[in-house]
């Protein structure tokens, strides 16, 4: 694992992984200021995935398949990040995502767009205010217009 301690970019991209796991990795990598896990098929990432990448300033998960985007995945490494990119996901905007708009950001924030509800839908995360309020499901629509009206 020496060979480790100097490695300073990682990049996992395009190899159609699933899912991560922090053993993949050395307990520490403090050196290591770019990682980049876009074009996969990750779904979600684990709590402690980021822990131990001190130095870690540049981060794509872009064009994988997260529907959410949880404070807590990212807080080790969120506020010494310079780039993130999280475009091209299916992000489900709802209340996860109310720490976003209220967050300082990387100087280069990549973000994403809502795929889901429809309410959200093409709606940057900047954009998001009291999600708690706007991601109320919402009711089935008829095709048919109802005699009743």
């Amino acid at each position: 694992m020496n060979e480790w301690l100097n490695l300073k970019m990682i990049s996992l991209a395009n190899n159609n992984i699933k899912r991560l796991n922090r053993v993949w990795f050395p307990p520490v990598l403090e050196n290591l200021w770019s990682l980049d896990l876009s074009y996969n098929s990750i779904i979600e990432i684990p709590k402690d995935f980021f822990t131990g990448m001190p130095a870690l300033r540049k981060l794509r998960l872009d064009n994988n398949f997260m529907k959410t985007l949880h404070d807590w995945w990212l807080g080790p490494v969120w506020n010494h990040l310079h780039e993130f990119w999280i475009d091209k996901n299916n992000m489900t905007c709802n209340p996860d995502l109310s720490w976003i708009p209220n967050a300082t950001h990387p100087t280069f924030f990549d973000e994403g767009m809502c795929c889901s509800p429809r309410k959200q839908i093409m709606r940057y995360f900047h954009e998001l205010r009291n999600l708690d309020e706007d991601i109320t499901p919402l009711e089935p629509q008829s095709p048919y217009k109802s005699v009743n009206n």
